[in-house]
């Protein structure tokens, strides 16, 4: 059982199968927030479990990691949907005997602890080890529970490779086989529908401060101010939405910051007043 998979997948899966047989043990891929990356690690672990049968390995466990709790139940719904005969060590439960294991990262580091980790799961035996968000990977304690597995083919997925202090899912990971970015999953309508539209601020990104996985706010608003982003609402407005047609769209525009809603405010005004 299998769920079909978007082209951007399948390539992913293709070249998946083209590191294996180069004997890549690790390697990495990035694909954008929205984009089906749990649908992708489950076929992944579906090409697996045939694999094993074919070749008689009946007696080992796949393992997909997670680092966050939250996460666990929707990610095993989708595992489950797929068919997979999957187990969940973490949220307070503890089921070890099936051919997926679905697991928390903090099970793993707690089973490290307690020394009793190679008692639960066979894990010099465990063939493949995916990562879910595999940024989120990249801390010195987390390091060494994916090191707990020397015998397991390595995947890690994510939308985001890099730390903004050079951490990167390469270190852990292995190489990245297959890259999707935010904007080209726009353009290709595999984020949103193809009738949004993508406009782009003259904004140098890497000025920005970066915390807990996104751009700190004050800084963004900042970066937004100075490329003077309100001057560019009324000319998108008028781009977008006919000027016979305006009392038909009720349009809302989001902005970050206070400031930047009043002097969006201000420029709508000057240069549609009366239209």
């Amino acid at each position: 059982p299998e769920l079909i998979m978007d082209p951007h997948q399948q390539d992913a899966m293709e070249l998946a199968a083209i590191a294996l047989l180069t004997n890549e043990k690790a390697f990495s891929i990035i694909h954008s927030c929205g984009s089906g990356k749990t649908i992708l690690e489950g076929n992944l672990a579906v090409a697996s479990q045939r694999a094993k049968e074919e070749l008689g390995m009946h007696d080992t466990q796949d393992v997909i990691l997670t680092t966050q709790r939250a996460l666990l139940h929707s990610i095993y719904e989708k595992l489950d949907d797929l068919g997979l005969d999957v187990g969940m060590w973490g949220s307070h439960k503890r089921q070890l005997d099936r051919p997926v294991i679905l697991s928390s990262i903090q099970s793993i580091q707690h089973g490290i602890v307690r020394g009793d980790l190679s008692k639960k799961l066979k894990v010099d035996e465990v063939p493949l080890l995916i990562g879910d968000e595999a940024d989120l990977f990249l801390t010195q304690s987390r390091k060494n529970a994916v090191s707990q597995f020397p015998n397991a083919l390595k995947i890690g997925l994510t939308a985001t490779d890099t730390w903004p202090d050079g951490r990167d899912v390469e270190d852990l990971w292995g190489q990245k086989i297959h890259e999707m970015r935010l904007k080209e999953g726009i353009l290709n309508g595999v984020n949103v529908p193809p009738l949004y539209y993508l406009f782009e601020a003259n904004l140098d990104d890497s000025q920005l401060q970066y915390a807990q996985g996104d751009y700190e706010l004050k800084s963004l608003q900042a970066g937004l101010k100075e490329a003077e982003i309100q001057k560019a609402v009324p000319e998108i407005y008028e781009a977008l939405v006919p000027e016979k047609r305006r009392k038909d769209f009720p349009t809302l525009v989001y902005v970050p910051s206070i400031n930047l809603v009043n002097a969006t405010v201000q420029e709508l005004k000057d240069k549609l007043a009366g239209k």
